[in-house]
């Protein structure tokens, strides 16, 4: 006997239905994880500078962001200890504090941040004291096409022995006209793990030239920052934090902080700069 079709029955089922699922929904009453706002604290001290601070102000990501001052934080009171000195920073602009003594070598330096609405946040540094000597320079310019080039720097310095030391480096190849192309590297942090007194090398960087392979002068600008253990750290999970933006295949990265009830990094550098003449 062949089956009927009746539209009505089966309109009548899947109106159930979705009376059944509606009737299955409720309000859910998730408490959110309450975080208390932080100082982000951004002090860089370098030898030979004079002191200077950044505060941002830090909160959750479920709370709505306050553009007010561009995230600064204002009217924070800051001191800086030394010894038995202590310096208390003046507000130099939204969100920066500075004084006029210039960072040591070798000191140590403690930081406090008070501002009503947030904990008290703080931290030590020690400004590192090695300056590296000298360089080697390396140089390699690949075959043009057309009017573009590649050209390859790199360069050799010598850790020192007996300590820990921590490096940055920079390099720019400055053409006809002082013009200026940044040099590519894999990595420019370097640590002398393994490597104490020996020689430390950048690898091979990449810059390149459009449109004016034919250059009269050729300078590499290098610059390397010897730098404290905590901004090594920092450092190195800041350029794992950029590498991986906008990458969906990139594990989290968590950025290093040495901030006590705050986030940043408060930390000590020795910068030097060397100028090569290539050609």
């Amino acid at each position: 006997m062949a089956s009927s079709f009746n539209p009505m029955k089966k309109l009548i089922f899947f109106i159930s239905i979705a009376i059944l699922g509606a009737s299955c929904e409720k309000d859910a009453d998730i408490q959110l994880p309450k975080i208390d706002p932080m100082i982000g604290v951004y002090g860089f001290l370098e030898a030979g500078e004079p002191l200077q601070i950044e505060l941002t102000d830090v909160r959750s990501i479920y709370e709505p962001i306050d553009r007010t001052n561009n995230g600064r934080i204002l009217g924070a009171l800051v001191t800086v200890t030394q010894g038995d000195s202590v310096y208390t920073l003046t507000e130099l602009g939204t969100g920066l504090y500075g004084h006029n003594h210039f960072v040591v070598a070798g000191a140590t330096y403690q930081i406090q941040v008070q501002k009503s609405g947030y904990k008290t946040a703080s931290a030590t540094c020690t400004v590192p004291t090695y300056e590296v000597g000298q360089i080697e320079m390396e140089y390699l310019a690949m075959p043009d096409i057309d009017l573009d080039s590649t050209r390859r720097f790199g360069f050799r310095f010598k850790d020192k022995a007996g300590e820990r030391n921590y490096y940055r480096f920079g390099l720019i190849g400055r053409f006809d006209n002082n013009t200026g192309s940044e040099v590519y590297f894999s990595t420019y942090n370097l640590s002398d793990d393994n490597k104490d007194g020996q020689e430390m090398y950048t690898g091979l960087g990449s810059s390149y030239l459009w449109g004016s392979s034919q250059t009269q002068h050729l300078q590499a600008e290098a610059t390397i920052i010897t730098m404290n253990e905590d901004l090594f750290k920092y450092q190195t999970s800041y350029d794992a934090y950029w590498m991986s933006e906008d990458n969906p295949f990139a594990e989290p990265v968590i950025m290093y902080s040495n901030i006590t009830n705050g986030v940043g990094i408060f930390g000590g550098l020795i910068r030097k700069v060397y100028t090569v003449q290539i050609y």
